[in-house]
């Protein structure tokens, strides 16, 4: 995606790059994802949309069903849609692949979701920026949240470890932490640097985690045992 370009770009293997503009200005184009028809689908924050793309660049926008302001951010495939978080909303939302959308409310009022993991068990999992909190969001969009035991957290991303756990970064908080998926958060960590503003977290193929600390330019690993 190309926020500030309003195009979604296509890389090949060698290098070649086509770009595609979209047909609502300034959508802010965020999180992007393969969906289970073969196409592309995106998140247009500023635009309170979530986009299409074909692999021949043909571009389908969808809104009916979004609440106005909803931000929609974060986006992950299951069980045939598309799941996003609502980061201006409090809710996590379902599109499918005819553009239907449905929402689901966050419990916690004004909690900010930002990113979402698929676990192996098909709950997904959410960061509540705001709330402090990890949600788990079920298959028929029913929610439970758990608190993370970290003042002032501003929890930013979420992924399922090699362990099964759930490991977030804590952005204010300059911490990684685990989660079990009871609940519990069993690990806390302090980063190496000071002030590194972890963001985005995943767990490679190869089972290592890797985060972003974003305010410290610098790619950091977790290495478990």
């Amino acid at each position: 995606t190309q926020k500030k370009a309003n195009r979604i770009g296509r890389i090949t293997t060698d290098g070649v790059i086509s770009e595609f503009d979209l047909i609502t200005p300034n959508a802010g184009p965020d999180a992007i994802a393969l969906g289970p028809d073969g196409a592309i689908w995106f998140a247009m924050t500023d635009a309170d949309k979530v986009g299409r793309i074909t692999s021949d660049g043909k571009i389908s926008e969808y809104q009916d069903g979004l609440t106005p302001g909803a931000r929609p951010l974060a986006m992950i495939e299951r069980d045939g849609a598309l799941w996003f978080s609502e980061a201006g909303g409090s809710r996590i939302a379902r599109i499918d692949m005819q553009g239907r959308i449905s929402e689901f409310k966050i419990p916690s009022e004004g909690a900010q979701p930002r990113a979402i993991t698929r676990h192996p068990d098909n709950t997904l999992w959410f960061v509540e920026t705001s709330a402090n909190a990890l949600g788990c969001v079920f298959a028929d969009g029913s929610m439970v949240e758990h608190r993370v035991p970290i003042a002032d957290a501003s929890l930013r991303g979420v992924t399922v470890g090699p362990d099964n756990l759930l490991w977030f970064t804590a952005n204010f908080a300059n911490q990684v932490g685990a989660m079990t998926t009871g609940g519990e958060t069993i690990l806390v960590r302090d980063l190496p640097t000071a002030k590194s503003g972890p963001r985005c977290i995943m767990t490679h193929s190869s089972g290592r985690m890797f985060y972003g600390a974003f305010d410290a330019g610098l790619l950091g690993e977790i290495r478990l045992g």
